[in-house]
């Protein structure tokens, strides 16, 4: 597979020739100039959207049917919001882009090569695969992405108890959950859009107020839990 964009599969499509994307995204970097101090203090660093070009060729070899082979491809690139890309020199990652500039199509129909250029708002590339990992009483897991992600943890209460802790132990952040947990219960932590869940019903008002849903680190981290086993899934993030 050369390029699959929006769930369609463009091998019968397009010849992929070439692949252009930076190392890094483009970043703005903030400072604040201080009165009576050389130069400027560092605030923060920003990461910009990304653009990824991709070389195309034509896969049409009769002449008359190029213009309306061009116009099909035209309508499967065409969406009104970002899409999931996939691109063969990275074939187990994605990125969320969107189609920026239009192409010249009389120029394609005539030479039967283009230049497609996606946007991509989140400069981010992430696993098309999520990792499923048991959990114990303390786990240790790695993270092979360069860039913190988040996910979901799923566990299953094997005592009664009147509270849960997940405690992520580099840095000592923890979900707390106070409330009368009985053997079978099944908790859901949404590390990403940072809700709690017991039997399918949210319990947000469970949560204790030291609470923090943390990021998963790059790297390797440890997971513990007071009570329970279960399975963290995340996906692998990129810069």
């Amino acid at each position: 597979m050369d390029m699959m964009f929006n769930g369609i599969d463009f091998t019968p499509y397009l010849k992929v020739e070439n692949i252009r994307r930076d190392i890094l995204p483009p970043r703005s970097i903030f400072s604040k100039k201080i009165p009576g101090r050389l130069g400027h203090r560092f605030i923060k660093v920003e990461m910009e959207p990304r653009t990824i070009e991709v070389d195309v060729r034509l896969i049409e070899k009769n002449r008359k049917a190029v213009q309306e082979k061009v116009r099909q491809i035209a309508g499967m690139l065409h969406t009104t919001e970002p899409k999931k890309l996939i691109l063969r020199d990275e074939p187990t990652r994605y990125n969320i882009a969107i189609l920026s500039e239009s192409t010249d199509i009389e120029k394609f129909v005539n030479t039967g090569f283009a230049t497609l250029r996606f946007l991509c708002l989140d400069p981010l590339s992430y696993s098309i695969e999520k990792n499923i990992i048991q959990l114990g009483q303390s786990t240790t897991i790695y993270n092979k992405g360069t860039f913190e992600t988040t996910g979901t943890i799923n566990i299953n209460i094997n005592n009664n108890t009147n509270y849960l802790e997940v405690l992520l132990v580099e840095t000592g952040e923890k979900i707390y959950i106070e409330d009368n947990l009985t053997t079978g219960d099944k908790i859901l932590i949404n590390l990403q859009d940072e809700y709690v869940k017991k039997n399918d019903v949210l319990i947000m008002d469970k949560l204790h107020i030291i609470s923090d849903f943390f990021e998963l680190p790059v790297g390797k981290f440890t997971i513990k839990l007071s009570s329970g086993t279960g399975t963290l899934e995340f996906r692998e993030v990129w810069l």
